[in-house]
């Protein structure tokens, strides 16, 4: 490290992973010992999501038999059940089912910039109306929604884009909450005070919608890891993790 060049440090005890003091810039901001406030980071972020633009025709999933397979979330598990259950068509189009308790579900990718994404359903949300989405999502960390209706995921996509990532619920076409993580989608740039009265607000707003999930932003987050058992989606579609394939939306 040479004169004059930035000094971003950890200091640790010795033999041991307690941070003794940290510096940004050459400048002491943790010492330990002393309260320091942690503080909102005014940068520009150092990448954006290359998302693509979609429309509402973009989003509607095409009817191909009578029944649906279901990704079936529950509480305290991260495994899913694999279900199949009976389509509700509107239009020749595949509906969500808040009545029962099934979701639109779609990843998107976020990386390209192309019109890729896979789309299903899931069950154990309890949305009675709404979405939420978010970008942090393992592994691969795209671009995951989850809703009644398709306006709502529009609302929740076109926010997400827009802020670079982060957590966001919408309702009535209109966007409810956005905890904003513009870097790289995954870590907020507001500090501890702002981003946790957006939490709180965030998981009220989740109650009066009917999500009974204790955190359902953690579950959603691995509604796209593609190795835990037994029905995952991807940017390619359905994944059934037990038989190692992908499988439609619908079938008869």
């Amino acid at each position: 490290m040479g004169i004059g060049t930035k000094a971003d440090l950890a200091v640790f005890e010795p033999n041991s992973i307690r941070v003794r003091m940290t510096l940004k810039d050459g400048v002491i901001v943790y010492r330990e010992g002393e309260a320091v406030p942690p503080q909102a980071i005014d940068c520009a972020p150092p990448s954006r999501m290359k998302l693509a633009d979609y429309t509402l025709n973009d989003l509607r999933i095409e009817a191909t038999g009578s029944t649906i397979h279901v990704i079936g979330v529950r509480e305290g598990t991260l495994l899913s059940e694999h279900l199949v259950q009976p389509a509700r068509i509107e239009n020749g189009y595949l509906a969500a089912d808040c009545g029962r308790d099934i979701l639109h579900t779609f990843v998107f990718d976020r990386y390209y910039g192309r019109k890729a994404y896979g789309c299903g359903f899931v069950k154990g949300f309890g949305l009675k109306a709404g979405a939420m989405g978010t970008t942090y999502a393992h592994d691969s960390h795209n671009l995951i929604i989850v809703g009644a209706t398709l306006d709502d995921i529009l609302t929740v996509l076109d926010a997400l884009k827009k802020g670079n990532g982060g957590m966001a619920l919408a309702q009535r076409g209109r966007l409810v909450e956005h905890i904003p993580m513009p870097f790289y989608g995954m870590l907020s740039h507001l500090g501890v005070a702002e981003f946790l009265k957006k939490e709180t607000r965030m998981r009220r707003c989740l109650k009066t919608m009917g999500v009974p999930l204790a955190n359902p932003f953690f579950q959603m987050s691995f509604l796209s890891l593609p190795v835990i058992p037994a029905l995952r989606l991807t940017t390619r579609g359905l994944f059934d993790v037990t038989r190692r394939r992908y499988i439609p939306v619908s079938s008869e």
